[in-house]
């Protein structure tokens, strides 16, 4: 995973790091003593928050959870030129050259950036146990579509596959009863200005590193969506999400998941090729696992202070 995939909250690590050990001062505790250069007493907000900023720069899963791992494929290829695997690992794509950024309206198309199955059965390890939490919807599986400006149609075919999840790579569980599902929600890979589309989605106001970079992890729901041609109105419902094809996995009776599969996958076709544009894979990390780790770092911390 290159740099951006360990942007937290559209913000390199790197750079969270650099303002927190700069602005030290800024932490100061509120009714403080010193014992042989050793603070007694602070402020537990601030303290609070000092710990959680520290977990995030310093845990990968706490910036997100991707595919780490092709385990296994038969899959036929929709091209002869789409047959690297490996793109569906790490972090999705965010521009296709240049300074064309991916939207809605312009997906990934390099044999670098995507692969094309026709058919077949696709496995994935994530990169972390993605933890079942209710009311959250944890996988997202992002893929290669785009829409036509002009009457909002799917320009790369209807595409789909049936999805199963697992904790073990052994026993699965379908979603969906294992009927096949829509994977056609497209995806953004910056935000743009006052959510002003650029012609050709190429951002000419300099470069991309200017702008904000979506949340690959940030589960996206297309639903309110009512015409993919009022391009204002699609960048609004985005936001700072990248978009990406959704799923609960509440239902599934598992506690956690660290395998994804692909099968009875299908494309229609776009253009001379047919099967499924995948790109990538998302999981949302459990709040809750970093949030014990600095109550329990903070109970320390206020034991040692009395």
């Amino acid at each position: 995973m290159n740099e951006e995939g360990s942007r937290v909250g559209g913000r390199c690590a790197a750079t969270m790091e650099k303002e927190f050990f700069t602005n030290q001062k800024s932490f100061q505790p509120v009714g403080w003593t010193k014992h042989k250069g050793t603070m007694m007493k602070v402020s537990t907000q601030r303290m609070f928050t000092a710990i959680a900023l520290f977990a995030a720069i310093t845990t990968p899963a706490w910036a997100g959870i991707t595919a780490s791992e092709v385990v296994y494929s038969d899959v036929t290829f929709g091209h002869s030129s789409y047959t690297n695997l490996n793109t569906v690992l790490g972090e999705i794509a965010r521009d296709t050259g240049g300074t064309y950024v991916v939207t809605p309206w312009n997906c990934p198309w390099t044999p670098s950036q995507i692969t094309i199955i026709a058919s077949g059965t696709l496995t994935v390890k994530l990169s972390d146990y993605a933890y079942v939490t209710e009311g959250v919807t944890e996988l997202g599986i992002y893929t290669a579509q785009m829409m036509n400006l002009s009457n909002g149609a799917y320009i790369n075919g209807n595409m789909g596959a049936s999805i199963y999840v697992s904790d073990n790579g052994e026993d699965w569980v379908a979603l969906n009863n294992g009927e096949a599902v829509s994977l056609n929600t497209p995806s953004l890979g910056y935000q743009f200005p006052n959510n002003i589309l650029p012609s050709s989605s190429r951002y000419t106001a300099g470069p991309l590193s200017d702008l904000d970079p979506t949340d690959q992890f940030k589960p996206f729901d297309a639903s309110g969506i009512a015409s993919w041609t009022d391009t204002s109105a699609v960048l609004a419902a985005y936001g700072d999400s990248a978009g990406g094809n959704w799923f609960d996995l509440s239902g599934t009776g598992l506690d956690r998941v660290l395998y994804v599969k692909l099968t009875d996958i299908y494309g229609t076709g776009g253009g001379y090729t047919n099967g499924l544009r995948i790109d990538g894979f998302a999981a949302v990390p459990e709040p809750a696992t970093m949030l014990l780790l600095s109550l329990g770092m903070l109970g320390v911390l206020r034991r040692r202070g009395r």
